[in-house]
């Protein structure tokens, strides 16, 4: 054992699990509330430290102005971490800025975190969009993914930072 003196003004620290949980739904319904666009995506990963992956995604706008407009898009990303795997998942959007989302916002640079567990896979991820004054890039959307992923049995799980482009195969022709 190793011997530890505890200060007699030690204040233990709390934590109240209701507020935590209050704000947990908060967040939860101001995303789920502002949800715009949804795709179906599957991807092939493969990463020790650094690393590639590639997905293609059928992706719908699904709620404001650009309502109906659908395209297929393919996705190239630079990877940190460790990764090994093919994962399908069901991605959500939301904006972050400039008002409803339509598809040509949803092309371009896209940043963002994943990892498994096991069979299961999330991710959170941000569009990053572009302007000629400073500070020259903002944070355009918002997206968080979860699928199924066959990996690396032996890893038990993985993960990784990214950074990538993406741009459609196709697209509805709706005049924006």
């Amino acid at each position: 054992m190793i011997p530890i003196k505890i200060p007699e003004n030690y204040e233990p620290i709390t934590i109240d699990l209701d507020k935590s949980l209050e704000r947990a739904t908060e967040i939860a319904n101001i995303i789920t509330d502002n949800i715009q666009a949804v795709s179906l995506d599957v991807s092939g990963e493969a990463a020790f430290q650094i690393g590639l992956q590639v997905e293609v995604s059928l992706i719908a706008i699904v709620d404001g102005t650009f309502q109906g407009d659908w395209g297929i898009a393919l996705q190239g990303n630079a990877l940190a971490g460790i990764e090994a795997s093919l994962t399908g998942s069901a991605s959500a959007y939301w904006p972050i800025a400039r008002g409803d989302l339509d598809l040509n916002r949803l092309r371009g640079l896209e940043i963002g975190a994943q990892g498994s567990i096991s069979f299961l896979n999330g991710a959170y991820f941000e569009g990053i969009g572009i302007e000629s004054s400073f500070p020259f890039l903002y944070r355009d959307y918002g997206g968080a993914s979860l699928g199924g992923t066959l990996g690396i049995p032996e890893l038990g799980g993985s993960g990784s930072i990214y950074a990538g482009f993406s741009s459609y195969l196709y697209r509805s022709d709706r005049k924006e």
